[in-house]
């Protein structure tokens, strides 16, 4: 801290709870003056006459939500919001940082009696958060007037560059936390794509949701004779379908189902290991292919009328 003194807002209609934290700040070791509002009312005063350096507001208040007093964006608001809430819930904490919030915690008595501890971390924080962000707008701007941003250089989507950013952001500062609120991610969602992503692949960053591949994948657990028999069959039988295949080889004492000899057959023709017979293959063209027997002769439509009229 710079030395001068802190003006902390609290915004909190239970008087038990104010009295609390009020007592906390008795033996503070940073000089912190705070200001106490009991309602939504009151808040507005007090922000109308000055401006504190971080507020911590009540998320249900007597006369409103605590959330009326955010903007809807965190970097509009010349100084951090913490919401407070009698429960912890995802939900709640995540409708908080929309509406604006710095940060969220979860009443209690603990929490209470660290209130000062946790507002000089959350400055901290803050101070961080302002820094990278008047950081990452001077540098926006550089690679703006020389046209080479690392999105711009690599050949990614726009989701894909700007992952890269997070990940830009995370090696600067090592601080995730910070990261995730300085783009407004939750947790889940960083290290969900930061076990993803590998810094000689910027490609890793892609979300291809045509091709998601499952992360583990069944392995066939069917005895290899069954599937070396199943492939003699088909080889000398082309024509037979998956049916005809199981009941032969359940009469060999084969245990598996007409679905497993479906499936053990079209892993062969997808490998290459069983091809289709000449046969086939010529009927397939066939079908895609029109005869030139089946156009009309020229002349067709004038023979087709006469005939018309000739039968009136």
């Amino acid at each position: 801290m710079d030395g001068r003194e802190l003006h902390i807002l609290l915004v909190e209609d239970d008087p038990d709870h104010r009295d609390l934290i009020s007592r906390s700040f008795t033996g503070s070791s940073v000089p912190m003056k705070l200001i106490i509002a009991k309602n939504i009312r009151e808040a507005k005063v007090c922000l109308s006459e000055s401006v504190p350096d971080l507020a911590v507001v009540d998320l249900l208040l007597s006369d409103g939500r605590g959330t009326e007093l955010l903007s809807g964006n965190k970097e509009t608001l010349p100084y951090p919001v913490v919401v407070m809430t009698g429960y912890g819930s995802e939900t709640v904490a995540v409708d908080a940082m929309k509406a604006g919030a710095f940060d969220y915690i979860v009443k209690s008595t603990k929490i209470f009696s660290n209130m000062p501890r946790i507002c000089e971390n959350i400055l901290r924080e803050w101070r961080e958060f302002i820094g990278c962000k008047q950081h990452n707008e001077a540098l926006r701007q550089e690679n703006a007037c020389a046209g080479k941003t690392r999105a711009a250089r690599s050949p990614l989507s726009k989701e894909a560059a700007q992952r890269l950013e997070w990940f830009v952001h995370y090696e600067k500062h090592r601080n995730a936390r910070l990261t995730c609120r300085h783009f407004g991610i939750s947790p889940e969602t960083f290290y969900r794509w930061k076990r993803r992503y590998s810094p000689n692949d910027v490609g890793s960053l892609e979300d291809d949701k045509k091709n998601r591949r499952p992360k583990k994948l069944r392995m066939p657990t069917t005895p290899a004779w069954i599937v070396g028999r199943i492939k003699e069959i088909k080889e000398a039988h082309p024509e037979w379908g998956r049916d005809k295949i199981f009941a032969r080889i359940k009469e060999e004492g084969a245990n598996v189902s007409a679905s497993t000899v479906g499936r053990i057959v079209g892993r062969l023709k997808k490998s290459g290991i069983l091809k289709p017979p000449f046969w086939a293959v010529n009927a397939e063209k066939s079908r895609n292919t029109t005869p030139s027997g089946n156009k009309n002769p020229t002349g067709y439509e004038e023979y087709l009328s006469l005939f018309r009229l000739w039968e009136k």
